[in-house]
């Protein structure tokens, strides 16, 4: 019972399987957002300009 919970489900599941989940997961998101496209980088930048600065004044007024 030990085996199965702690070999099989927490180190080969969690740890090692989770962390190439993750990895894979990952360079996808970043293989999609990587277009070449300036204006598509342009546009990121912008947003997070914009959410930057509303978390600043946020803070600025309490």
């Amino acid at each position: 019972v030990l085996f199965v919970v702690v070999d099989v489900i927490v180190i080969d599941l969690v740890c090692v399987n989770g962390t190439a989940m993750l990895v894979k997961a990952s360079s996808d998101l970043g293989r999609r957002l990587q277009t070449g496209y300036v204006r598509h980088y342009l546009y990121a930048f912008a947003v997070g300009m914009v959410i930057l600065s509303g978390l600043f004044l946020l803070i600025a007024n309490q």
